[in-house]
């Protein structure tokens, strides 16, 4: 959603000049309710320059060559670069079918870079992928500070970043300010937003949740479990209530479920209805977030579980999948999950 609002002050403001005022506005806001940490402000400096200077000066400059549907896609590999940085740097477990999922991603993208479509935007989607992968890198530098607070870090990285990047724009841009006195209302607004939400309050969240977990086990799920098949079945989502949890803080996709239903461990139904997904009949990510939680939750230090879990049924399009989690010492170290698939519906698209 960021990319798609960003997109029209990006097509008005010069890249970097857009990134250093996002970033200096943070600075602004925040720089007076948090002390400097003088002991990781070296730290700071270098997690800042690669994860927010860099990394945005590379994307979006590559977003202003390319189509936001476009940039959406090729973005998914901050997933696979920071996996297998997370396992060179964190010792974190691959496994063989993470690593099959990081050769398909990456295969992917390849297939999108090289169809003639879009040779006249390669150079956008390279620096995306670049974009990506510093992203990537930066990740680990913001895990080894995350301890020291989201709001806090947010600003001293803020700090850092804006100065170079408004100095870049400086030296390698122009109009910078025809497209300030120009800009109008939505301009304005997009820079608001990219301040406020996106730098304010996204990235507090999301060093808040890197202080706390690995880097791929942070999914936006709310599970909740209930004590029979019949209340399973008869659940439905209160559009009205939901958006008003969501004001709270709670996440969009909500995972219900029950346990040792006959013949299954878990019989469970996954709602995302603000992403156009009424109810979803089968759902590798929130399943394997649930047996990881369930298996963390297992007072048991020691374990390798095996599940199998049912979903889809109310909606006629029953599924199962396959699960397995191993515990070792008190912390989750693996979790797999999978299943058959078949055809669901097939055509074509002219275009």
């Amino acid at each position: 959603m960021g990319v798609v609002i960003t997109k029209p002050a990006l097509d008005h403001f010069p890249p970097m000049f857009l990134l250093g005022m996002r970033f200096v506005f943070s600075a602004a806001i925040l720089v007076w309710f948090f002390r400097p940490p003088w002991a990781e402000m070296k730290q700071i400096f270098w997690a800042s320059l690669i994860g927010s200077t860099l990394m945005y000066g590379l994307m979006f400059n590559g977003l202003k060559l390319i189509d936001a549907s476009l940039m959406i896609i090729v973005v998914q590999l901050q997933v696979p670069f920071a996996s297998l940085l997370a396992w060179i740097t964190f010792k974190d477990r691959l496994g063989w079918r993470r690593t099959l999922g990081v050769v398909m991603a990456f295969a992917g993208v390849i297939l999108i870079a090289g169809s003639p479509e879009e040779q006249s935007a390669l150079l956008g989607i390279s620096l995306v992928i670049m974009g990506a992968f510093v992203w990537a890198a930066g990740q680990m530098l913001f895990k080894r500070l995350s301890g020291m607070g989201g709001l806090r870090l947010v600003t001293w990285v803020a700090v850092m970043a804006g100065p170079p990047l408004l100095l870049g724009s400086w030296i390698f841009e122009h109009g910078q300010l025809e497209a300030l006195y120009t800009a109008t209302t939505v301009h304005w607004l997009t820079v608001f937003y990219l301040v406020l939400v996106l730098t304010v309050i996204g990235y507090s969240c999301w060093y808040f949740l890197l202080a706390r977990y690995d880097i791929n086990q942070v999914v936006p799920f709310l599970f909740v479990e209930l004590q029979s098949l019949e209340a399973l079945s008869q659940a439905q989502i209160d559009l009205t209530k939901l958006q008003r949890l969501l004001q709270e803080g709670f996440p969009s996709y909500i995972h219900i479920y029950c346990r040792d239903v006959k013949d299954f461990d878990i019989r469970c139904r996954m709602f995302a209805p603000l992403d156009g997904v009424p109810e979803d009949p089968a759902t590798g990510s929130a399943n394997a977030a649930l047996i990881a939680l369930l298996s963390h939750c297992d007072q048991r230090s020691d374990l390798e579980d095996k599940w199998k879990i049912s979903q889809g049924s109310e909606i006629g399009r029953p599924s199962v999948l396959h699960g397995r989690a191993q515990k070792i010492g008190g912390t989750v170290n693996e979790v797999n999950l999978g299943g058959y698939s078949v055809m669901v519906c097939k055509g074509t698209i002219s275009i």
